[in-house]
């Protein structure tokens, strides 16, 4: 594991060497985000400058960038369980593989996974562990991905919380996902500041 300051050193390279492809501050829907109910349990908006996600029942969902697929990428985004507790997750989701699979980096208030998620069978979870340490409660929090060919490295706010090597589902799509865990929903999440840089 490298030092703190060896790693932001060699990812600020990796940012100056990257080409910024899509950002959204979600000040309005300039990017036609899907809106309104979805299955009847999920309420997406944007509105105060987020995009929020509302659950009035169990389920998960995803928005993905559709237009360009990557394989060597930066992805970030800000997210906040605003309500539900440890009941609700916010997630970015990448190498995304319509009806095939992709993996999910995913943050509730107190744990953190990295997951192989295929169309059928269970998930497989890459990596996990406890990220109270680098959060800040019930505020923003950064999610950050970095993908180099099989080396594949997730962050959260800024600190490296694993790093494996994995190529199931070696390019795709990269989007964010959120989840309620709990019967009777009662889960918002948030969203701001969804960035993807393409790496050389």
């Amino acid at each position: 594991m490298p030092s703190v300051q060896a790693l932001a050193t060699e990812v600020a390279a990796l940012f100056a060497g990257a080409r910024r492809v899509f950002y959204d501050e979600f000040a309005d829907n300039r990017n036609a985000w899907f809106t309104g109910v979805f299955q009847e349990v999920e309420l997406d908006v944007i509105e105060d400058g987020v995009f929020k996600v509302f659950w009035t029942g169990r389920g998960t969902s995803y928005e993905l960038y559709e237009l360009s697929s990557f394989t060597d990428f930066i992805a970030e985004v800000d997210c906040r369980i605003a309500r539900g507790g440890g009941d609700g997750s916010c997630a970015l989701v990448f190498a995304h593989q319509k009806d095939v699979g992709f993996y999910k980096f995913e943050l509730f208030i107190d744990y953190y996974r990295l997951s192989v998620i295929a169309a059928a069978g269970d998930p497989v979870v890459l990596a996990e562990g406890d990220p109270r340490r680098l959060t800040t409660g019930d505020t923003f929090n950064r999610l950050h991905v970095i993908r180099q060919g099989e080396r594949i490295r997730v962050f959260i706010n800024d600190g490296l919380v694993a790093e494996v090597n994995d190529t199931t589902y070696p390019s795709g799509r990269i989007g964010v996902s959120t989840a309620c865990y709990r019967a009777e929903g009662g889960v918002e999440v948030q969203f701001d500041n969804f960035a993807i840089w393409s790496l050389p």
